[in-house]
Order: structure tokens, then C-alpha cells, then sequence
């Protein structure tokens, strides 16, 4: 299963795409339903729940913020 992380706008889910990839951590960025990003549109970054501890790090140490966290439909 994968994980999202979603992101305010496409441009900082593209440079959280491109910090993951940086790391080694396949992801791809994605547009988000009105729902999971509860503002109408938003864009994130598909990451396998597997790397997602990873994931966090880098992007934390990249010093891009990350919204929410989503495990399939559920909030993380």
C-alpha cells in the first residue's frame, strides 16, 4: 500500500518529489481529490508506506512542509 503526503501547491509536491528522489525514495506526485486535501485543490506525493519514516526525514532535513499524512483514505 502506498502512502501520501499531500502538499499546498504542485510546486512544493514537485520539490518534495525531487528531495525523495535525491534519497533514493520512489515517489510521484499526485493531484488530490477536494476531499483528502479538504481546500479544493492540492497535489501530493505518492510515497510506499514502507520508506514513509524515511520519507519524513528527508523531506524534514529539505525543510519542505508537509500538510497531512494519509495511509489509503485514512489520516496519519
Amino acid at each position: 500500500m502506498d502512502c501520501i503526503a499531500s502538499f499546498a501547491s504542485q510546486t512544493y509536491a514537485i520539490k518534495a518529489q525531487k528531495a525523495l528522489s535525491n534519497a533514493a525514495i520512489l515517489s510521484r506526485v499526485i493531484k488530490l481529490d477536494g476531499e483528502k486535501s479538504k481546500r479544493g485543490c492540492a497535489y501530493g506525493v505518492e510515497i510506499p508506506c514502507s520508506l514513509l519514516e524515511s520519507a519524513k526525514k528527508t523531506l524534514e532535513r529539505s525543510g519542505i512542509r508537509v500538510r497531512r499524512y494519509y495511509r489509503g483514505d485514512t489520516e496519519i
